[in-house]
């Protein structure tokens, strides 16, 4: 089953801007057990978070509320509404042309939440294929098998059996006595592997195919780009508003955070068509092509997704990752700046690039200083899974996908080490 991402962007009534920013803020403080919105009954819920972006003059405040899912919005709809609907109504009775009490069906609320949302541009997911249920079925096998080695440890029961020996114990205990028993899907995560191998294959035979045809109109296109970076670097660069101090204080506290950046695109068709032209060929490239192995080297990211403010005026970015803020964005500094180059070149105030994927965010400080002054209070944020990273699940996936089959002693070896 496919994960899917839905993103609801309201205009916040002026006169509640306040008060709900208090209500959400009491939500996230208990996340899981508060009683506006029950994320935990949400079946098919990865992550979610709302953001209040109000801190921008220039825009009227708005309110953004993220979801990644399984399956289709419809349903996942549904289900928002069943878990949340005392929550929905105190959050958007403080937004613009939510229903009047008497109309607040829940089929008009549906209906409220599906108009007002924004299409993802691109979008990445660090575990594709697996849904909340597959992982949790993942994490829990591997804390079985942890309980089952401690406790025949203790008996010292394994000391000396090889690596085979202890496998066999491990799968007949997950077999016969075990209360977690292993759900291993038809299309394993690691079996995207080869379809991203495929895939890569086929997109460079057809981009390079592509790139020889439109050469003539690639490198005018470049020219023009590297001339605006020269002629942009003498512009003084308007200042950015204030930065809500609580988005500080929201970092690092727990194993996996969330962050959303709002940027405004440069006022240039050639830059509008760059940075759209580049957005959608990340985002076919890491939906569509390359599928898994972490977003350009960085194994710390969960979910993304990048959505058009403004009729394409401002960039909104959504991410939940894994550590602190300063290494995640570190991360993509080292690995996968030219990603980001591509497309945050495009935005005011980013670090200056050339030739539009080279220096940019390989400015540490400099592309730091430029994604925290842009980044947005997120007072609620949801995971269905919030004490595990992005590679601890890739590991348990494997070995609860594979362990069983596994055929050679240097594999068996490897999963145990796994554990």
């Amino acid at each position: 089953m496919a994960q899917n991402t839905f993103t609801i962007v309201t205009r916040i009534n002026p006169n509640d801007l306040d008060a709900l920013d208090r209500l959400l803020s009491g939500i996230g403080h208990d996340v899981e057990k508060n009683e506006y919105v029950r994320f935990v009954e949400i079946a098919s819920l990865h992550m979610a978070g709302i953001v209040i972006a109000a801190g921008d003059p220039r825009f009227p405040p708005i309110l953004i509320f993220e979801s990644n899912f399984d399956g289709t919005a419809d349903e996942y709809l549904a289900e928002l509404v069943t878990h949340g609907r005392a929550g929905l109504d105190a959050i958007y009775s403080k937004c613009e042309g939510y229903p009047a009490e008497t109309a607040r069906t829940d089929a008009a609320i549906m209906a409220y939440l599906r108009e007002r949302s924004l299409p993802a541009a691109a979008c990445f997911v660090g575990l594709p294929g697996q849904t909340v249920a597959s992982i949790r079925n993942a994490i829990a096998v591997r804390e079985e098998i942890n309980r089952f080695l401690d406790a025949e440890t203790a008996k010292n029961s394994i000391r000396g059996l090889s690596a085979f020996e202890i496998r066999d114990r491990i799968v007949a205990h997950l077999e016969r006595e075990s209360p977690v028993k292993p759900e291993i899907p038809p299309i394993t995560f690691s079996s995207y592997r080869r379809v991203a191998q495929r895939n890569t294959i086929l997109a460079w035979l057809l981009g390079g195919a592509i790139g020889i045809i439109l050469s003539p109109l690639l490198v005018i296109w470049i020219l023009a780009v590297r001339y605006l970076e020269l002629r942009e670097q003498k512009m003084v660069p308007q200042p950015d508003p204030p930065v809500d101090e609580r988005t500080y204080a929201m970092e690092d506290l727990f194993t996996q955070n969330h962050l959303a950046t709002i940027g405004i695109v440069k006022d240039n068709p050639i830059r509008r068509f760059t940075i759209r032209t580049a957005v959608a060929l990340v985002g076919i490239m890491f939906q569509r092509i390359l599928l898994r192995g972490g977003f350009g080297g960085v194994f710390t990211l969960h979910f993304a997704h990048v959505v058009w403010l403004d009729e394409g005026r401002r960039i909104l970015l959504l991410t939940g990752y894994d550590g602190s803020a300063l290494e995640y964005l570190g991360n993509f500094t080292d690995t996968a700046g030219y990603y980001l180059n591509s497309a945050y070149g495009n935005v005011r105030n980013y670090p200056p690039c050339k030739w539009l994927i080279g220096r940019g965010a390989a400015s540490a400080n400099g592309f730091a200083n430029w994604a925290r002054q842009h980044m947005q209070y997120t007072p609620l944020f949801y995971s269905a899974y919030p004490q595990e990273t992005v590679l601890n699940l890739m590991n348990d996936l494997d070995i609860r996908d594979h362990l069983a089959a596994a055929k050679s002693e240097p594999e068996v070896e490897r999963l145990l080490k796994l554990l």
